[in-house]
């Protein structure tokens, strides 16, 4: 089991490969990609696992975008973009989301796929990307929800190998006070996606599943869900505050200089004339 458990650690695409990615990767997309849209600038930098939904960054007001991967997929990922292979059109990096190979305030947006569950330290690779990120620039987070069904899969996890054995999930309320910390203002209100089952469920289901979505008004429990922060996926936008010029306040008060020069009364100067006379 043990040495099941360091193939998935060694292996995050598995997640993606499999059908219950390839739904998770549906299900968030349209979100991701109001998001990514509002992305504008010289450069970008995709973070993430797997390629595909970088494909994004084309729909966005940005010159040149880049692709940074894990190194256990950086060589696929390169190879496959340096024959223009169509499913990533892009400039591809190997390297770590803890510590980015780039010079401060370097690029203008960031997206970051489910890379801060992969990461050693979130809080470490979050100071990193605030760090490239210039000044006005966009932040956009994809992430999966501890509080959800998800977080108990993660959970389950812990115990037996599974693809979600080495993500450590980020507590959306922590998020946001690290986001804070770094000097971040939430762009909008964060969106969380997909209310189903952390599994594929069976046919039977499925089909139960879809007859009552497709029935007039829907299912009234599922319309109350999607409105509470029980998705199994997070997406949070956010902008890079400027900072001023100075935090210091200055003690030198220039209205100080052009204070008028105190002068004697006028009854002192007459005095002063008669007795010189």
């Amino acid at each position: 089991m043990l040495n099941t458990r360091k193939i998935f650690r060694g292996r995050p695409k598995a997640l993606w490969e499999s059908a219950l990615g390839h739904r998770l990767l549906e299900a968030q997309l349209a979100t991701l990609a109001t998001h990514v849209r509002r992305l504008h600038g010289n450069t970008a930098l995709w973070v993430g696992e797997t390629p595909e939904p970088a494909q994004l960054l084309q729909q966005c007001m940005v010159r040149d975008s880049l692709y940074l991967t894990t190194a256990a997929f950086g060589a696929a990922a390169s190879d496959s973009a340096s024959i223009g292979s169509p499913v990533l059109e892009m400039p591809c990096l190997n390297g770590e989301l803890d510590a980015l190979p780039f010079a401060k305030h370097q690029f203008d947006g960031i997206v970051l796929h489910h890379a801060l569950e992969r990461s050693v330290d979130p809080r470490t690779g979050l100071r990193e990307a605030a760090r490239v990120l210039a000044p006005g620039g966009r932040i956009v987070i994809a992430g999966f929800n501890p509080v959800s069904l998800f977080g108990l899969r993660r959970g389950y996890a812990e115990w037996v190998s599974d693809p979600f054995s080495a993500r450590r999930f980020v507590n959306p309320l922590r998020l946001f006070d690290w986001l804070e910390l770094l000097g971040f203002a939430l762009e909008a209100k964060p969106a969380y996606v997909d209310y189903r089952l952390p599994v594929l469920p069976p046919q039977s289901l499925h089909k139960v599943t879809a007859w009552i979505s497709s029935r007039k008004g829907g299912w009234p429990a599922a319309e109350w869900l999607k409105r509470t922060p029980l998705g199994g996926m997070m997406i949070v936008s956010a902008i890079k505050r400027a900072l001023p010029l100075s935090l210091v306040r200055s003690n030198n008060n220039p209205r100080s200089r052009l204070a008028p020069i105190g002068y004697s009364k006028v009854t002192e100067l007459r005095l002063a004339t008669k007795e010189r006379s």
